[in-house]
């Protein structure tokens, strides 16, 4: 099942209803810059509590899924970043590993 995201706004009753029923597990604070290149799309975050991260994404129309993991490896050498560096855990996940809950509220 593929997920969609949605920006809800202050005090969006969806939210609000969802935080009083299930609660809030934790709250991430980030900033993201988003960047094209053909079609790679780069992030750059800025996550409050965990520092700055890249994430590359090489969508392909196609299916061809070693043109695209070429281009991200292009991009991974351009920006010197190391295999050992990847993270497959969420920033939520990462929050939790260093003991941070981030904040809690019906934003």
């Amino acid at each position: 099942m593929k997920g969609h995201k949605l920006e809800l706004p202050p005090g969006n009753p969806v939210k609000i209803i969802l935080s009083d029923a299930l609660g809030v597990l934790a709250v991430v604070d980030k900033r993201r810059e988003i960047y094209f290149v053909d079609n790679v799309k780069i992030h750059l975050d800025r996550v409050r509590g965990l520092g700055e991260f890249v994430e590359v994404e090489a969508l392909s129309q196609t299916g061809n899924l070693e043109k695209v993991r070429t281009q991200a490896r292009e991009f991974q050498k351009l920006f010197q970043i190391a295999s050992e560096d990847f993270i497959g855990e969420s920033y939520s996940d990462l929050m939790f590993a260093k003991g941070a809950r981030g904040k809690q509220a019906h934003s």
